[in-house]
């Protein structure tokens, strides 16, 4: 049994155009040789950009957690549980960002 299996870029062609319009202009060289330069200065952004998605991450895992404890009294950030209407592909979306967030801090 032979399948009909289609191959998938993933924007491959729009990496390798931009890539290239890049090359053409010097930018790859030139960011290049600016790494090569100072490599410390790049590490430092580096990290620094690691801190603010590990914050950004910290920040959307405790947004999952409920803001209120059943068992104990009200905390300060207590709401009130209300009803909504959800459309089931937007709780499915909604769902796998949950299992994204905590897949990353596994």
């Amino acid at each position: 049994m032979e399948a009909n299996v289609e191959p998938v870029d993933f924007g491959r062609e729009k990496r390798e155009a931009a890539r290239a319009f890049a090359r053409l202009l010097g930018i790859v060289e030139t960011h290049e040789a600016a790494i090569r330069a100072d490599p410390v200065k790049y590490w430092k952004i580096a990290g620094e950009e690691i801190s603010r998605l590990r914050l950004l991450l910290d920040d959307a895992r405790d947004s999952l957690r409920p803001t209120f404890d059943l068992w104990g009294p009200p905390s300060p950030a207590y709401l009130p549980p209300e009803t909504i209407t959800v459309m089931k592909d937007e709780l499915e979306r909604l769902r796998a960002c949950a299992r994204i967030i905590e897949k990353g801090y596994r």
